[in-house]
C-alpha cells in the first residue's frame, strides 16, 4: 500500500525554522507518511543533510539580509514586505507545481503561507499570532493573520498556559480560530544521563540573516576574556573564515544535531541568539545560556527581554556582550514547558 505523500514547506529565515521541524518530520515518518520538504537556501541545504532519503523541492527566497544600522530595520521590513507579495505568488504557483508533481495528499508549511493549494488539508505552524515589527506591529499582525486563515490548523509550538516562553507573540489576546498549542519544538530530547565532563569553559552558536551573525563574530572573537578561555565556536555557515581566531578555539562552520547537541550539553557556558527555536532548543535540553537578540529584529529584542524579565534566561546586547563575564549568576532557571510529542495528522485522512 503507498504511503500518503506530505509536503512540509520551511521558512528559510536563519536555521530555525528548519530545525524545530525535525521532531514533526521524523513523526511523519514514524505514522507511515512520506515527507516530501520544499524551502531553500541554506534551509534546505540543512534539511537535506539531516534527511538524505526524503524528496525535495526549492521554492523563491526572500533572501533575507539585515542591514548593519538597526534604525534601517523598519524601512528594510516595508522594501520585505512589498517584495514578500511577489515572493507569496511565486511560492503558490511552484506549490502548486510540486503538488502535481509529486501527488501530495496534505501540506504542513512552517511561516510560508504562500505554500498551500485550495482543496488540500493544510497546516500552518507560527509562534507569531502576534508580530512584533516595531512601528509595523499591528499592521504585521493582521496582514499575517489574514494569511494563515485559510489553513485549517494553526500549530503554535508552546505551552497553552504558563510557564510558556512565546510571550504575547504566541498568546495575543484574542486567540484566532483554528489555534492548536502543541508543545515546544526541539530537535533536541532530554538527556537520560548526565552529559560526559570535558567541555568547552564556553560554546558560542552563531545564527541568522546577514549582515548582523558577522557582526557577532567579530564582536566575540575580540572579547579578551572568550579568547583566552578554552572556546568552541559554531559559525552557523559555510562563508570564508576572515576573524583573527585564538589558536586553541574549536571553530565549526556547520554543526549537525548530534555534535550540537553534544556542544550544549557539555559545554560549561553558552552564547546563542535569542531566536524562539534556539530558546526551544535550550528548554528541552534544560541549558541556560546568555541570548544576544539580532539588533533590529524586533521580535528577538521582545524574546530576550520578556524571558530575561521572568528570570529564565539571561540577555544582553549585541556590542556589550564582553560585559558578560560580570553579569550576576544563580538567579535563572530553565522553565518546565511540555515538548511536542506524537502529532494528530487525521486532518489527512479525510
Amino acid at each position: 500500500m503507498s504511503r500518503k505523500r506530505i509536503l512540509v514547506g520551511v521558512l528559510n529565515w536563519g536555521l530555525g525554522h528548519a530545525t524545530r521541524m525535525v521532531p514533526v518530520i521524523r513523526d511523519l515518518i514514524r505514522q507511515n507518511y512520506e515527507p516530501v520538504i520544499a524551502s531553500d537556501g541554506a534551509a534546505l541545504e540543512w534539511l537535506r543533510r539531516a534527511f538524505p532519503d526524503l524528496a525535495y523541492a526549492e521554492l523563491p527566497s526572500y533572501k533575507v539580509r539585515y542591514p548593519r544600522l538597526p534604525v534601517w530595520m523598519p524601512f528594510y521590513l516595508a522594501v520585505l514586505a512589498w517584495k514578500g507579495r511577489r515572493i507569496l505568488q511565486s511560492a503558490s504557483v511552484e506549490t502548486r507545481r510540486i503538488v502535481r508533481h509529486f501527488d501530495i495528499k496534505g501540506i504542513i508549511s512552517d511561516n510560508r503561507p504562500g505554500v498551500r493549494v485550495e482543496g488540500l488539508p493544510a497546516v500552518y505552524v507560527t509562534h507569531q499570532l502576534h508580530v512584533e515589527a516595531g512601528p509595523f506591529s499591528r499592521w504585521a499582525t493582521a496582514r499575517h493573520r489574514a494569511l494563515y486563515a485559510p489553513f485549517d490548523r494553526i500549530w503554535v509550538p508552546d505551552a497553552e498556559k504558563e510557564p510558556f516562553l512565546s510571550g504575547r507573540l504566541g498568546h495575543p489576546s484574542r486567540i484566532p480560530p483554528g489555534v492548536e498549542y502543541i508543545g515546544i519544538l526541539s530537535r533536541f530530547e532530554a538527556p537520560s544521563a548526565l552529559p560526559p565532563a570535558g567541555g568547552p569553559d564556553w560554546l558560542v552558536v552563531l545564527s541568522g540573516p546577514e549582515r548582523q551573525r558577522t557582526a557577532l563574530e567579530e564582536e566575540v572573537v575580540r572579547i579578551p576574556w572568550l579568547r583566552e578561555a578554552q572556546t568552541v565556536l559554531v559559525r552557523g555557515t559555510r562563508a570564508p573564515r576572515a576573524a583573527d581566531y585564538p589558536p586553541h578555539w574549536e571553530v565549526i562552520d556547520l554543526a549537525d544535531t548530534a555534535l550540537l547537541e553534544n556542544l550544549i550539553l557539555r559545554a560549561k557556558k553558552l552564547i546563542l541568539r535569542s531566536g524562539y527555536s534556539s530558546v526551544m532548543d535550550l528548554t528541552a535540553l534544560g541549558k541556560q545560556a546568555l541570548l544576544v537578540p539580532t539588533p533590529g529584529q524586533y521580535e528577538q529584542e521582545y524574546l530576550a527581554a520578556y524571558l530575561s524579565e521572568r528570570g529564565y534566561f539571561p540577555s544582553i546586547r549585541q556590542g556589550r556582550v564582553a560585559e558578560a563575564a560580570s553579569m550576576p549568576e544563580g538567579r535563572w532557571q530553565v522553565p518546565s514547558v511540555p515538548a511536542a510529542r506524537r502529532f494528530s495528522f487525521k486532518l489527512f485522512e479525510r
